[in-house]
């Protein structure tokens, strides 16, 4: 702007009416040496605006051949996108049932992107689960990594909303980091309860006698009718956050069908919190069942964060 606005005032020098192209197209009859001069800046000045508009149309065209590809794709595949997210949710439920086999709860699933969530449903659909120990190394493998890379996130999270609950979690966290498993597993188990039941005024373990159900599904539509909270559940946010409180995990299978159901595929795991706090499951300690408590702290985190922010945001 500044090199225009010296062009503007550089050329009210003369009333002559300048043609704007080579310095040959300009009459220099009658034009002083001084003329000439003040000419030739400005028509060089001009030059350099020309290359700097030239430069940002350049930007611009760049910008958008940058970003005209995938909004082509997306356009031209918009009748797949919309399929996909349409069954986005019931495939996040199936995730959650099959996870729900081995132990694992998801800590901040809604990170995940469509097609993440895609990958993780190929993968409990594939023929893997041909080969049971291999199915169970994989998966174990995959939450082993994504708990690693989150745990100390979880915890100090999980410290920030429960200061009260400081000491215990974090000396089972140190004994969690120092592998010795009999130690902080158990303790956090009985945090799990703890917590649990502040959310939600039930035990994530609890179920119902005689059913096939957890507690904390009637405890979650509870609080949805106090607090005026209408929600889908056939929607993906619901399936992402609350589905988990609607069934049973391996953690809270009777202790006596327990092998039964691990024999005929119907769990993947025989880690049990009944088992561990009673005193009858004495192989407990290992870092895969230590990494499946922080993960459970992880999504008692994430739904406190989501029941707050859906209490909060419903109008009344």
């Amino acid at each position: 702007m500044n090199e225009i606005k010296s062009i503007s005032q550089g050329i009210k020098f003369t009333k002559r009416t300048i043609k704007i192209g080579s310095l040959d197209e300009i009459p220099k009859q009658g034009l002083n040496s001084s003329s000439q001069e003040s000419i030739k800046e400005c028509s060089a000045k001009l030059a350099s605006v020309v290359k700097i508009i030239q430069s940002m149309i350049t930007g611009v065209n760049y910008e958008f051949l940058k970003y005209r590809r995938p909004m082509d794709e997306f356009i031209s595949n918009k009748d797949k996108i919309a399929k996909i997210l349409a069954e986005a949710p019931e495939k996040t439920r199936k995730i959650h049932n099959e996870f729900s086999k081995f132990g694992w709860y998801f800590y901040n699933l809604m990170d995940y992107t469509i097609r993440g969530l895609g990958d993780i449903y190929d993968l409990i659909n594939s023929d893997l689960k041909n080969n049971k120990e291999e199915y169970i190394e994989t998966i174990d493998d995959f939450m082993n990594e994504v708990v690693e890379e989150n745990s100390e996130k979880i915890i100090n999270n999980l410290i920030d909303v429960f200061p009260e609950r400081f000491e215990i979690i974090q000396d089972a966290y140190n004994a969690h980091k120092q592998k010795l498993y009999t130690l902080s597993i158990p303790t956090m188990l009985t945090q799990i309860e703890g917590i649990s039941r502040e959310i939600l005024g039930e035990s994530i373990y609890s179920k119902i006698r005689r059913k096939s159900e957890p507690k904390t599904k009637q405890s979650l539509e509870k609080i949805f009718k106090e607090n005026n909270i209408d929600k889908n559940k056939e929607d993906l946010w619901y399936a992402i956050n609350y589905y988990p409180l609607e069934i049973l995990h391996s953690l809270v299978i009777n202790t006596d069908n327990i092998n039964c159901y691990y024999e005929k595929n119907k769990i993947y795991s025989t880690f049990n919190r009944h088992g561990v706090i009673h005193g009858l499951d004495i192989k407990y300690n290992n870092k895969t069942n230590s990494n499946k408590c922080i993960a459970i702290l992880g999504y008692l985190y994430n739904l406190k964060e989501v029941l707050d922010y859906d209490i909060e945001n419903t109008t009344k």
